[in-house]
């Protein structure tokens, strides 16, 4: 049994109840602290669905830059409420925070999520201004699975490609900077990753194995279309080292360098897949502040 699949086993389930049970209950209990949430927006009705997401905003006057956050949770698992906490410390910061509910599998397969990421980049283009937002200062954030469609917000959705961005001819806002927390960016090293639950979250999101599926995990991997990327903003990238996925930014860190792209990695030594969301801890509060000053420094300076 790997050190992975033991630690898995062993808190694997209180991990996924605290992420999505326990902490967005403590965040509920910590509103109004500096900052005011306007809950459960409508921004798209999928005719199956209709998809809300949460607006969390300093208590000062705006305009403020904005910045777009999706959680984690694997594409399966997760709620908009996660990243309260981190939203609250943003908003703190005199940032905006928008975050999403997005489709999740298996009930909705790729590219359902990224088609919700195109959407809530539309509606904040659209309608942000209404709650203080600057719909010209925008960057986004996310962790795991969010660091993934952060990145395809990015890289993709930022360039028109792919087949959620091609549809869209300028009615996106535009991405400015790029904060992932130990994102996917390669879906050909996820599928080697030795967990055990790597092929049941695949199956989930992409089908079964065979060439469509191979093809998809192609076309959602934000690494796979850097050539093809006119821009790419700023990007900063944490990971620590007892990460599964710690290879992953390293790699896509290290792409960015060659094409000489704006990008710093910030390692952290000894930290777990998911630290920010611990954020009693000094990693998780150190790197939030950092992506606070990432996006000081890249979105305030804008117009």
């Amino acid at each position: 049994m790997t050190l992975l699949n033991a630690m898995d086993r062993a808190a694997g389930r209180a991990v996924v109840f605290a992420v999505n049970n326990a902490l967005p209950r403590v965040a509920r209990l910590g509103t109004g602290l500096g900052y005011r949430i306007h809950r459960n927006i409508a921004y798209r009705d999928t005719g199956d669905d209709v998809l809300h997401l949460d607006v969390v905003a300093p208590k000062d006057e705006g305009p403020f830059p904005v910045v777009v956050g999706f959680h984690g949770g694997a594409w399966i698992v997760g709620v908009k409420e996660n990243l309260h906490q981190v939203a609250a410390a943003l908003a703190r910061r005199g940032f905006l925070v928008v975050v999403p509910q997005y489709r999740l599998a298996p009930r909705y397969a790729y590219p359902a999520c990224v088609e919700d990421v195109a959407a809530v980049l539309k509606w904040v283009r659209s309608n942000v201004h209404r709650y203080g937002g600057n719909p010209e200062r925008v960057g986004v954030f996310g962790d795991s699975a969010g660091g993934h469609l952060s990145a395809y917000a990015a890289v993709l959705l930022s360039n028109g490609l792919g087949p959620v961005g091609s549809r869209h001819n300028g009615d996106l806002a535009k991405v400015s900077a790029a904060v992932h927390w130990y994102g996917v960016f390669d879906f050909r090293k996820f599928a080697r990753v030795p967990y055990r639950r790597t092929e049941q979250i695949l199956h989930s999101v992409f089908g079964p194995e065979g060439p469509e599926r191979e093809a998809a995990m192609l076309e959602a991997s934000p690494r796979m279309h850097l050539d093809r990327a006119r821009v790419v903003p700023p990007t900063l990238l944490f990971c620590g080292t007892m990460d599964p996925l710690f290879t992953q930014s390293r790699s896509y860190a290290r792409d960015l360098v060659e094409q000489g792209r704006d990008v710093h990695f910030e390692i952290f030594p000894g930290s777990i897949h998911g630290f920010m969301n611990l954020w009693w801890q000094s990693d998780s509060r150190r790197s939030i502040a950092m992506a606070a000053d990432w996006f000081k420094d890249h979105l305030n300076g804008l117009l």
